[in-house]
């Protein structure tokens, strides 16, 4: 993918939602729940914290079990947080244990769009917070998950804002 100009935020947006469809359902949805942790500094309200929890268990462990949750929790959550965003790209993406090779079902097109919405919402609650971070933070932080720089392995990572 060429590289944009950081400086200026519309190519910037347009290339992680290009990115985010690249890349396998899990991997978005886990970019969408750090994006959705950072929003809140990593001191989400509870409200928050049972939606990234959810989708947390649903990142580490994409099972049966771990999808009825996200789809039950799902229901009481809209899309209009980063962190409801988050949650719902869980619940749309479903059981990927074993992982499909190269899904690219209708479940993971939308899992894909509400991860990107959760990187998305995130910006603009950032800076509701006053949080000083941007979509070109976002985008670095997005390819080194695609890289595998930011693992989502149990003993790996745990939500920030429980550490």
């Amino acid at each position: 993918m060429d590289t944009v100009a950081l400086d200026d935020p519309m190519k910037v947006a347009d290339e992680i939602e290009a990115f985010i469809k690249t890349l396998p359902s899990r991997t978005a949805v886990w970019w969408g729940l750090l994006a959705a942790e950072a929003a809140c500094d990593n001191k989400p309200t509870a409200e928050e914290d049972k939606a990234l929890q959810v989708t947390w268990s649903w990142v580490r462990h994409p099972t049966a079990k771990h999808h009825m949750v996200a789809h039950t929790v799902a229901q009481e959550y809209t899309t209009e947080t980063a962190a409801g965003c988050a949650l719902h790209a869980a619940a749309a993406a479903g059981i990927l244990e074993p992982a499909p090779p190269g899904a690219n079902t209708v479940a993971d097109r939308q899992a894909r769009s509400l991860s990107c919405a959760a990187v998305f919402l995130s910006v603009t609650e950032a800076m509701d917070e006053g949080l000083e971070f941007g979509y070109a933070q976002l985008l670095d932080l997005g390819k080194r998950i695609a890289d595998n720089m930011v693992p989502w392995a149990a003993d790996d990572h745990q939500p920030n804002h429980h550490e």
